[in-house]
């Protein structure tokens, strides 16, 4: 652990009267930074959403790597690139937005101490991944690891001043496949259902339906939940399950739970994980997302999307 006192640029905001007043200054911070070079026992939590984009963009790695490296995170961006890793057939990028982070500190600068309230910039409060590839067309195809407090216009809006691309259409997942993959694959564990009754008489002229459990997982035997195993007619719009993976940076296999829908949406919800073997903050963000990833192709295969088959496996392999 490398404990030391930092110059940094920080605004001080205080108070006189109503009146507020800002100061931006370079000084010798009463805070002590941990600098946590041991992250042999690193936790991490966070839920994704996880949606494929088909884009009308030519596939060049090279041209990608080489503009989205041009255009880099600066000091003044509150949102953009931090890194790009180029494979010979994809490109890997880490995103991140800033802002700021209120502190309430000691100033010790005068005869008596007193409470002051500092505002730090240039924090990292979100970050998302997005991979670069090709489709059997060879126009750019995007992963998108996504969530939180980037919104979507935030990295479109990057993408059309980066790539010039405008249109990204969502590949979507076929909707007898997610029902194949509920009703067999994931029967033992479902925790929530989303279903159009379409034509069933019972259900009257509901257009959708959800079963929900916040306790324990659905009874598939259930009378109700039965009738619709049998009854094809009725379309699993969306279900929730959980699935059990491990990597060679964890110290055991986690249960994560997810959520698919017809829409080509995924969502994963991670548990507190513990990353081993790891030096820096940052190699944990990057782990994280790779193993995201391979959960993702672990649960996706190529029959559920509904217009694209594209192999993924020779794509996303996992660090």
């Amino acid at each position: 652990m490398i404990r030391k006192n930092r110059n940094v640029f920080i605004q001080v905001i205080s108070q006189t009267g109503k009146d507020f007043y800002v100061t931006n200054m370079q000084c010798q911070t009463p805070f002590i930074f941990d600098l946590d070079s041991d992250s042999s026992d690193v936790d991490y939590s966070k839920a994704l959403s996880i949606t494929r984009y088909v884009t009308n963009y030519p596939f060049d790695v090279d041209e990608i790597n080489n503009k989205m490296s041009d255009k880099k995170i600066k000091i003044s961006d509150d949102f953009g690139c931090l890194n790009i890793k180029k494979n010979s057939d994809s490109v890997h990028t880490l995103f991140v937005k800033t802002g700021y982070k209120s502190l309430l500190g000691l100033n010790y600068e005068s005869d008596s101490v007193y409470l002051e309230k500092y505002k730090v910039s240039n924090v990292v409060v979100a970050t998302m991944h997005i991979d670069h590839f090709p489709d059997e067309d060879n126009n750019l195809n995007l992963l998108v690891f996504g969530g939180g407090q980037i919104s979507q216009d935030m990295w479109v809006n990057y993408y059309k001043k980066t790539l010039g691309i405008h249109n990204f259409n969502i590949v979507k997942f076929n909707e007898s496949q997610i029902r194949e993959m509920c009703f067999k694959k994931y029967s033992d564990v479902i925790y929530e259902m989303i279903f159009d009754p379409a034509s069933v008489d019972k259900f009257g002229k509901v257009d959708i339906a959800q079963y929900k459990t916040n306790k324990s997982k659905i009874d598939i035997d259930a009378e109700n939940i039965k009738e619709i195993v049998d009854n094809e007619e009725i379309k699993i719009i969306k279900f929730k399950s959980e699935y059990i993976s491990t990597c060679k940076y964890l110290d055991k296999s986690y249960p994560i739970k997810f959520t698919i829908n017809t829409s080509g949406k995924m969502k994963l919800d991670f548990p507190s994980l513990s990353f081993t073997n790891v030096e820096n903050a940052y190699d944990v963000e990057n782990l994280f997302y790779s193993f995201a990833r391979k959960v993702y192709n672990e649960i996706i295969s190529d029959e559920l999307y509904e217009s694209v088959e594209q192999k993924q496996q020779t794509l996303f392999e996992f660090m």
